[in-house]
Formats: C-alpha cells, sequence, structure tokens
C-alpha cells in the first residue's frame, strides 16, 4: 500500500508537472460514503464512532490517494433545525446535507444603510435571529433546544474526527486544508451573495446599486482573514484555494472588477514565490479560464463542475493542472464500460508531461449520485493505469 508521504509526492510531482511515479488519484465526497455504509446521518449522530466506521467503508473498496478539500460533513442540517434554522435540511436519502438558499430570508435593498454603518451588529444579531428562531422561544424552552444542539454538535464533531483519524490509517491525505490558515480567496462580492443578498437580489444590484455594493465590498475587503504562518508546514507542496460562486454569472467587465483585479493583485506575490492556487468551479466557467494564462506556470489547479476538460485543456495545456476523468453525470448515468474508457481517455490525453490529477467534476453528496459500481470500476482502472 502506498504510504502518505508517498501519495503526497506523487501530487506534489503532478502539480509541478513532473511525471509522477504515480499519477494521483482524488475523489470529493460528502454524504455518499454514509449512504454506502448503510447509515443515515441522524443515526450517525447517535452514534459517531459507529457513523464514522460506516461512513470509511468506501476507503477499503474505492482505490484514490487523496481528497483534495474536506471530507467528511461541514454542515449537519439536524443540528441547525434544533435551533430553529432550514438554512440546511436533509435530503430524502438522509445523508445529504441540503443548502436552502433559495429558502433563506436574506438582507433587504433597504437594509444596506444598516450594513453600512454597523457590519458586525447586522451580521451577527439581525441576521443571526433572523435566522435562527429559538430567539423567539421563552428564555428556559430556548436554553434546552440550545443543550441539545451542544450534545449533537459534540457527537458531530466526533464523527468527523473520527473519519479523520479512519482516513489517516488508511493513508490518504487532503490537499487543501480549508480550515488550516493558509491563503484562500473568496471574493467579497460572493459573500454577498452568499450570505447577505442571495444571488438574484446581488445581481440586481449591480445593476440598480452598484455604489452600494461596491461600498459593502470595501468593509469586507477591510476585514482579511489571517494568514497562519505554519499553514504548508511539513507540506512537499504550497496550495491555497479560490471558488466561483457568482463568478459565472458575471459579465467579463464584472469579472474582472469583482474578481480577477483583487484575486491576483493579493495573489500573483504568492504565485511568484511558488504557491499554487486550487480554484472550485461551481458551473460554467470555461469563458473566464483564458484569463489564468497570465499567471506563472504551474500556479493553478483546475477542478471543473459543467465544463467540458477537453476544451478546458485547448485553452491551458501544460500551463496549469487539471482534475478531470470521473464526471458525475457519467457515473450516474453511464455503464460500466463507458466510465473506464472516459477515464482512459483522460489519462491518455491529460497525463503525459505531467498536470493531471484523475478525479470526479462534482462530489458525492447522497445515495443516488452515481451508479456505485461505476464508482469503484473506474477508480479501480485509474489506480491501475496511473502506475504505467
Amino acid at each position: 500500500m502506498d504510504t502518505i508521504q508517498e501519495r503526497m509526492q506523487y501530487f506534489a510531482d503532478a502539480i509541478d508537472h513532473k511525471e509522477p511515479k504515480k499519477i494521483p488519484c482524488e475523489i470529493e465526497v460528502t454524504g455518499w460514503p454514509l449512504a454506502y455504509g448503510g447509515m443515515t446521518l441522524t443515526e450517525a449522530l447517535a452514534d459517531p464512532v459507529k457513523g464514522a466506521e460506516a461512513y470509511s467503508k468506501y476507503l477499503d473498496d474505492v482505490p484514490f490517494d487523496l481528497h483534495v478539500m474536506d471530507a467528511g460533513y461541514m454542515w449537519a442540517p439536524p443540528i441547525y433545525n434544533m435551533l430553529g434554522s432550514d438554512l440546511y435540511t436533509m435530503g430524502s436519502d438522509g445523508v445529504y446535507p441540503v443548502h436552502n438558499q433559495i429558502g433563506t430570508e436574506f438582507a433587504s435593498a433597504e437594509e444596506y444603510d444598516m450594513l453600512l454603518n454597523n457590519y458586525p451588529a447586522y451580521m451577527f444579531d439581525k441576521r443571526v435571529r433572523r435566522l435562527y428562531s429559538i430567539y423567539d422561544l421563552p428564555r428556559e424552552e430556548a436554553y434546552a433546544k440550545l443543550k441539545e444542539a451542544a450534545l449533537a454538535t459534540r457527537n458531530f464533531r466526533l464523527f468527523n474526527a473520527e473519519i479523520e483519524r479512519r482516513r489517516l490509517e488508511k493513508g490518504r491525505f487532503q490537499a487543501v486544508a480549508m480550515f488550516a490558515g493558509g491563503p484562500m480567496y473568496r471574493a467579497p462580492l460572493s459573500q454577498i451573495c452568499d450570505e447577505i443578498r442571495g444571488l438574484k437580489e446581488t445581481l440586481v444590484d449591480l445593476r440598480r446599486r452598484p455604489e452600494k455594493v461596491d461600498a459593502l465590498i470595501q468593509i469586507l475587503e477591510s476585514m482579511p482573514m489571517p494568514l497562519n504562518p505554519h499553514w504548508a508546514d511539513g507540506l512537499p507542496y504550497k496550495i491555497g484555494m479560490t471558488i466561483y460562486h457568482i463568478e459565472c454569472f458575471l459579465n467579463p467587465k464584472q469579472f474582472e472588477k469583482y474578481f480577477w483585479e483583487p484575486f491576483t493583485r493579493q495573489y500573483r506575490p504568492m504565485m511568484e514565490q511558488g504557491v499554487k492556487f486550487l480554484l472550485k468551479g461551481e458551473g460554467s466557467f470555461l469563458n473566464t479560464i483564458d484569463y489564468y494564462n497570465d499567471l506563472p506556470d504551474h500556479s493553478m489547479i483546475f477542478m471543473l463542475e459543467q465544463d467540458d476538460p477537453f476544451e478546458a485543456y485547448k485553452i491551458i495545456g501544460e500551463k496549469h493542472t487539471l482534475i478531470a476523468g470521473a464526471p458525475l453525470e457519467l457515473l450516474q448515468c453511464g455503464t460500466r464500460d463507458e466510465c473506464v474508457a472516459y477515464a482512459k481517455k483522460c489519462f491518455d490525453t491529460f497525463a503525459p508531461g505531467g498536470g493531471f490529477i484523475f478525479g470526479n467534476n462534482k462530489p458525492l453528496l447522497g445515495a443516488r449520485d452515481a451508479k456505485t459500481e461505476n464508482i469503484i470500476a473506474a477508480y479501480q482502472f485509474a489506480d491501475q493505469y496511473s502506475r504505467q
């Protein structure tokens, strides 16, 4: 079995565009492993050690080297629901957390002045009270629900800690530690979209009240996340991260103003010193990918979502690294042979010369996201072919 150190070196060589001894294989998962292990999240929270054991079954059955980002759960809908929030709800399979952005009550246009005058008060008082109805309950009833949620949170943290422990025991690693204090860029406009105004209203604001948007962005830019100086200690690579949310819906002028200019202003100096950035795409962003050819060689790692990797490769070539090979649509609807054939085509096209990582384009969230036999077949082929 490959050790974690060997797998890290395969990954480091690949993103440096050297030909590694083995082409690294990654898999992005959230709830699917729990379904594969035969449990629901509610059951796992009731017995987090048993839940982690069920969740980790895929480690024995799916051959891969790493998770690019966090495996396990970032959110536990039952805990949100205990606090009177439907910001996250459970999918019908009992394992998939649904982000209920459509049903979330965001800030109104009339509340922009409140945001601009006292952003912390709005976000950490008014917004929290709006999202969590526990504040409207009598004190004793609210305290009982808060205690219930605290106990569930303890089990939730234990559940994720057990998953990580088992992952390390099985020799897999996580490439980008999202909460380890490394460089991570989320454009302020995406923060406004995700947390304050919602997608539709943010796009409306760009047309009707751009001066308010710009003023709020200035406030958000004045509160940068601190960088942990030890974020890459002991690793054979240095990787930061950025992500597209609203960026997929911007016109070129807006994209340059609200993403490209601040991103490159802040992080191009790091790239020139050898730090690489993972770009996690949500939606389609092929129309912006040519911008990245202006950055230092091998400084970007693209995790596409809806875009065709073969079209992306025509633009970036060997300039940057591409993650591809197991599109969720094919894993869900295709045959075993079709999945293997597509994976082979990706290896044969992208692997020569380095700069290729085999992986899926969308996280495996729920029980019905893909056929189990297709996942196992694609990754068994990739693991074997990656060593040739």
